[in-house]
């Protein structure tokens, strides 16, 4: 009668559990590694975010949301409004404002009564007033013809007062019949009047028969 070894068909159960149990190792081994990534961090889920980003919400598609805008930047603030100023106490009058001068006075200006002065027959006196129109004082000074007597030649006038001035003309000299012969008053440095005296002499034997 023939025996039969059967050790190795007991050896053929035991590879293949050792076997199995080390497929079945490096098959979680491996899950481990894809499912939970490195140590710290979220796995990634194949053709997609993460599974972070999933639970956060940062995949606007996969949520059906739309996305956050970004923070609009706040409006500068306004400066500061002036601090008020302080006003007059109660019952004081506010400051006037600048006071402004009085106009000074005006220039003077030289103003003769009359250009023109028709003498009666046979007279040789007559006369003629000057005035100041103007505020300043005023100086002035007359020139006559040849034969003529003038009682002032020069002197001043305050602003607004006037002065008469008296004359002689002595005809001695003249032909009978009418003349005329001028006086002129000014004022230096701004011009002057120019007074024409007309009259006529006459014989003195004419004069007395009259």
């Amino acid at each position: 009668m023939t025996t039969t070894d059967s050790r190795p068909s007991r050896l053929i159960p035991l590879v293949a559990a050792v076997v199995a149990g080390a497929v079945a190792a490096a098959i979680v081994l491996a899950t481990a590694r894809v499912g939970g990534g490195q140590a710290g961090q979220s796995p990634t889920l194949p053709n997609g975010p993460t599974a972070g980003e999933v639970a956060a919400g940062a995949n606007p598609a996969a949520s059906g949301s739309e996305p956050v805008p970004p923070p609009s930047p706040k409006p500068a603030s306004p400066p500061p409004a002036p601090a008020p100023q302080p006003g007059p106490a109660s019952g004081q009058a506010e400051p006037a404002g600048p006071v402004e001068e009085p106009p000074g006075p005006a220039p003077a200006e030289l103003v003769v009564s009359t250009n023109v002065i028709n003498m009666p027959l046979g007279a040789t006196e007559g006369s003629f007033t000057i005035t100041n129109a103007g505020g300043e004082p005023l100086n002035w000074n007359a020139h006559a013809y040849p034969y003529f007597a003038l009682s002032d030649e020069s002197g001043s006038l305050t602003g607004g007062s006037s002065q008469t001035i008296e004359f002689t003309i002595h005809t001695a000299a003249f032909e009978p019949g009418p003349y005329t012969r001028t006086i002129k008053v000014f004022h230096p440095g701004f011009g002057g009047e120019i007074i024409s005296v007309n009259g006529v002499k006459v014989v003195e034997a004419f004069v007395a028969a009259g």
